[in-house]
């Protein structure tokens, strides 16, 4: 049985540069509110925009579920997205602004040397990453 170990999010091309540029703090709605991602997981990079490419990685360090203006306070330095972006995110999404996002610090941010290719799109709220897709993942990509 296949070990679920993380989740693949896609990202604009834009935002995972500055992740890898040292914005250690990734926020996403969900559709439930929760993510069954935990601490300790991979999150994977997909580069959205007709590249269909997985990018990099991260391991999750902390995770935690905030309002739009707790987020801020707490990581606008640290945010992959600008506070503009931000608000632009919530606007088209009709979030209201007491929704909260699940927030992930990141540690051993990494991106690819050769980005992994896939076949076909990866949709808003993500793929499962089990153990089985990682490992063919990361034999490509080093």
């Amino acid at each position: 049985m296949e070990q679920r170990i993380g989740i693949i999010y896609p990202l604009l091309p834009e935002h995972a540069k500055r992740i890898f540029s040292g914005k250690d703090v990734f926020c996403k709605f969900t559709s439930t509110g929760k993510t069954k991602t935990s601490m300790g997981q991979k999150l994977l990079f997909y580069s959205s925009r007709g590249k269909y490419r997985i990018s990099g990685e991260a391991t999750i360090r902390n995770l935690e579920y905030l309002t739009p203006d707790k987020l801020l306070r707490k990581y606008k330095k640290r945010l992959f997205i600008m506070p503009e972006e931000l608000n632009s995110y919530i606007a088209k999404r009709n979030r209201r602004s007491d929704k909260k996002l699940v927030v992930m610090v990141l540690e051993q941010i990494r991106e690819y040397k050769k980005p992994f290719k896939l076949e076909k799109p990866i949709s808003m709220s993500g793929r499962v990453l089990t153990d089985k897709m990682y490992k063919k993942i990361t034999s490509l990509v080093s």
